[in-house]
């Protein structure tokens, strides 16, 4: 098969990547690598793939799974990536012949992997600052992402506060270094079907109204002072939906009840059966770089939303208070509990919520790839 334009991306074991990759798939072509250690394979439910597998996943959409041994990513990169780079070349090959194929990683440990692979044209998405991924590694990670933003032909940050900061870094490749956020499925934006409405009741009828949810694993980014004024204020029950259960141990003296891991359709059918969607992040760098997912999820679902140190938000406009302390918090949450959700803020929320889907997403990324035929194109 030859085709004009094809993408390969890898780390399509992160939902945000393989959700976008699917979208793109619906215009051009698509091979998606999934490569994840022995215990994430495992975890996730999956048998390792020593010599990996190919599927095809839609019209134009390969997924090839494959399995390296721990420790691959980056402390035996010098064996793996080589690996990974002549598979992907054969596989490329293989279903695209003599294509133009843009590589597309979100990681600056790939680097290896780009150069054996003798790769062409090239998009980087940083979807966090990395540096706080391995500390202990943090001035390593600093020289390979600005080595890679190099590299790359476009650079694309999932917050603009995270492109402002690229940027500041790596002021002679400020014109590279663009914009593309995180972006929401279509499912959660539809009423969920008869009988997820009855699961998602099932779970939530143990608990006292209204119901507080914070989706996600409150331990790594949330603000345990805004759950525990929520918590102590007792308006309702403040319930976890993410990794655990039946209860998780937030922070010393805090345990709040958890509704476990949920498939994608349930969570969407519980984001509609609650009262208020929580994401009190903690005001850090970390956070602050970071455009969350959840967000947008929970902007679809049509319920009130409160959260903290949400830099992708406009201010009022969005529909979402954005609080900045505990007390804070607390009332923004009992306002909604008392006075109910305003119809404007709903539909600002709504409106915020359709600019993030990946359809809409894929196709400014496709765009800026049709606009910079040539290397290094200028992002606004």
């Amino acid at each position: 098969m030859t085709t004009q334009l094809a993408l390969v991306g890898l780390d399509a074991n992160w939902d945000v990547t393989w959700e976008l990759l699917r979208a793109v798939s619906d215009a051009v072509p698509v091979l998606a690598i999934d490569v994840r250690e022995v215990s994430q394979a495992v975890r996730s439910g999956r048998s390792p793939c020593w010599q990996g597998e190919t599927e095809q996943a839609g019209p134009q959409l390969w997924l090839h799974r494959l399995t390296f041994p721990p420790g691959w990513f980056y402390r035996a990169q010098r064996i793996f990536m080589p690996v990974l780079a002549r598979k992907v070349r054969w596989l490329l090959d293989e279903l695209f012949g003599n294509g133009q194929v843009v590589w597309f990683v979100t990681s600056p440990y790939y680097l290896p992997a780009l150069r054996v692979a003798d790769a062409g044209r090239c998009v980087y998405r940083v979807l966090d600052d990395y540096r706080f991924y391995w500390p202990h590694r943090a001035r390593i990670t600093d020289k390979y992402e600005k080595a890679m933003i190099e590299r790359a032909d476009l650079v694309l940050c999932v917050s603009r506060y995270l492109q402002a900061k690229l940027r500041v870094a790596c002021p002679e490749y400020a014109e590279r270094i663009g914009y593309l956020p995180n972006g929401v499925p279509d499912l959660f934006f539809e009423q969920p079907a008869p009988d997820l409405a009855v699961e998602a009741g099932r779970l939530l009828a143990q608990f006292r109204r209204p119901i507080f949810l914070y989706a996600g694993d409150p331990r790594q980014r949330a603000d345990p002072a805004m759950l525990r004024a929520l918590k102590e204020a007792d308006l309702g029950s403040l319930v976890i939906a993410g990794p655990g259960g039946p209860r998780v141990d937030v922070a010393p003296g805090l345990t709040l009840p958890s509704l476990g891991r949920l498939r994608k359709r349930v969570l969407a059918g519980v984001y509609r059966a609650v009262d208020v969607l929580v994401i009190p992040q903690v005001d850090t760098e970390f956070n602050r770089a970071a455009c969350p997912r959840k967000l947008w999820e929970y902007m679809a679902s049509g319920t009130p939303v409160v959260g903290s140190c949400l830099t992708e938000l406009d201010g009022d406009s969005s529909g979402v208070p954005v609080v900045s302390s505990p007390g804070e918090f607390v009332n923004a949450v009992a306002a909604i509990v008392r006075d109910g959700d305003g119809e404007q803020d709903r539909r600002a929320r709504l409106a915020a919520a359709e600019r993030h889907r990946y359809h809409r997403l894929a196709t400014r990324l496709l765009g800026l790839l049709v606009r910079t035929g040539g290397r290094y194109p200028k992002c606004e």
